[in-house]
């Protein structure tokens, strides 16, 4: 008879972050697809991205965040600079928000 015993280590990472690309490329290839907010300790996050003339193309809120260059009302946007605006809120409360560019090339 044998027996035996085996350990995993978690490590719970406090604190929280957010990793915003400032270019995507959504042309269906797989890579880079999608402008995606990547983060932790996040509760939640609220997303707005808009064009140069100050138009809202797409809106999202919840937990992970991400847009695929298609607009709020189902067309593709085209290559261009956009403009996001983040707020995020913390699982220990703390809201934190962010604005900036992001390219879009297809």
């Amino acid at each position: 008879m044998c027996s035996d015993t085996a350990y995993a280590i978690i490590v719970i990472a406090d604190g929280f972050s957010l990793e915003i690309p400032n270019v995507f490329t959504p042309n269906d290839d797989g890579v880079n697809d999608f402008f995606t907010i990547k983060s932790t300790g996040v509760k939640e996050i609220a997303l707005q991205i808009f064009n140069r003339w100050g138009q809202l193309m797409y809106e999202f809120t919840g937990a992970k965040a991400a847009w695929d260059g298609i607009t709020n009302n189902g067309q593709k946007a085209t290559d261009g600079t956009y403009f996001y605006f983040i707020k995020a809120i913390g699982f220990d409360g703390k809201e934190f928000a962010k604005n900036g560019p992001v390219s879009l090339f297809r």
